[in-house]
Formats: C-alpha cells, structure tokens, sequence
C-alpha cells in the first residue's frame, strides 16, 4: 500500500511539473522577472509578453534561425530595412534603473553600414540629446566590438557607455545580453561570456519609439539575422545569464 501511495505521489508531480507554464524548456523562469518585450519573429512581429507592443515594418522578410529552423528570424537586408515599435508604447519602454536587452545576431559585418561615429545600432531608443530623448541602445562598432550605451540627460555625463573586449564573428550566430544592476554596473556577455563591465547612467525616459536594425536617425543600420529579442526591466546575475541565453521564444 506505501509503495502505491509514493507511485501515485511520484505520479502527481510530473504531471504538475508538465503543467507548469512558467518555466521553459531551457532551464530559464521568465516568469520571475518583470518581461517588458518577447520578440521571437517567428514568421511574425508579435510580442509574446503580456504588452503585446505593436511593431512596424520596412521591408523585412525571414529565414532560417539559429537552431536551423526556417522562417524564423528577422532578416535585414538592406538600408531601407528596419521595424520600430508604435509610439504609443513609448512609456512601456521605459526601462528602470536595472534592465536586460537578450538578442541572438547574425550580421553581415562587411554591409553594415556605419555613420560617421563610427557604429552600428542593432537596438535602441536612441536619436538626440536632451530631456527625454535619447535613453539606451547596444551597438556593434566598426572594429566589431559590441558597445553597451545609457543617457540620462541629469547624469553627471549624460552619455555613458562600455566597450567588449571581445569582437563579434562575421556571419555566424551570436548571442548578446546587456544588463545594469541596482548599483549602475553594467555587464556585456557574449555567447555567456562576460566581456565587458563598467558604471553607467540608469537610462532616462524618452519620447522615442524603440527601434531594431537602425537607429532613429537613420544614419546607421544594420544587416543581417536578430532572433529572440528580450527586453526586461530587470537585471539578470551571471548565474542565469546562460540560462536566458537559451531562452527560447515560442
């Protein structure tokens, strides 16, 4: 009778277990942070969070993404192609003083096209200077490094930012997290890797859509694969950092 009641125990947990929603199959609870976005591009531009930001296309289109899957990443190849959100989800993104920006990339180094500054951004809120403009953004740089950036118009440098050390790869798959705690460090991983860290500013409100492959001002854009766009609006420990790396959007 024991040996029936610890089956029938046994038997209650698994299926509790398979009906726990929160938890992905990667090993990463979502469900614990506060999820602002989930862009997974799966032959669309819906977001999977509870937000349900609305996105805007130019002239994109899918392919294979990096688990050989087809139609299932964003493809941008050319000047003219880019998404942004609607602006009436302008406020949504607002990120506080800890936040995550999680991507997988495959760009095409060589067409990316960099402004005078001599970057690119695969992901921003990021235009002017001032009150409530620009506010945060990760780049690659022209000597492939990733750079990590904030603004906060009242910091006492109101444009901040870190250097990798560490260069992407050219035509392969790279996963990027960027990710500032309560004490203004922000931390660079690539692939799982730290491979940058350094104090920056909590990024300001703006009056800004968020853009992906361009920046606003249309100066730089960027060519290639994204895939698993995440955005949180809270830091993520290095503990859990491969974890969200292989955070599946379904």
């Amino acid at each position: 009778m024991k040996k029936i009641m610890m089956l029938l125990v046994s038997i209650v947990i698994l299926i509790a277990c398979s009906d726990d929603k929160s938890t992905n199959t990667d090993g990463f609870n979502i469900n614990k942070y506060n999820v602002i976005a989930l862009f997974g591009f799966n032959q669309s531009l819906v977001d999977n969070s509870t937000n349900k930001i609305e996105l805007i296309a130019e002239e994109i289109s899918y392919s294979m993404d990096r688990n050989q899957k087809g139609t299932s990443a964003l493809l941008l190849n050319s000047e003219y192609s880019f998404i942004f959100t609607d602006e009436k989800f302008n406020s949504v993104l607002d990120l506080s003083p800890t936040f995550t920006l999680s991507m997988w990339i495959k760009p095409d180094l060589n067409a990316c096209r960099g402004d005078k500054l001599g970057y690119i951004d695969v992901i921003g809120r990021w235009f002017a200077t001032g009150d409530s403009a620009s506010s945060y953004s990760v780049c690659i740089l022209k000597d492939k490094l990733i750079e990590g950036r904030t603004y906060n118009f009242k910091g006492d440098k109101d444009n901040t930012w870190i250097k990798s050390s560490s260069t992407l790869s050219d035509n392969e798959w790279s996963n990027i997290i960027v990710t500032r705690n309560d004490n203004g460090l922000m931390f660079i991983y690539l692939n799982g890797k730290e491979i940058a860290k350094g104090i920056v500013n909590a990024p300001q409100g703006s009056n800004y859509e968020l853009y992906i492959g361009k920046r606003r001002d249309y100066s730089t854009n960027f060519i290639g694969l994204i895939d698993d766009v995440i955005i949180l609006d809270d830091y993520i420990d290095e503990s859990q950092i491969e974890n969200l790396m292989n955070y599946n959007i379904k």
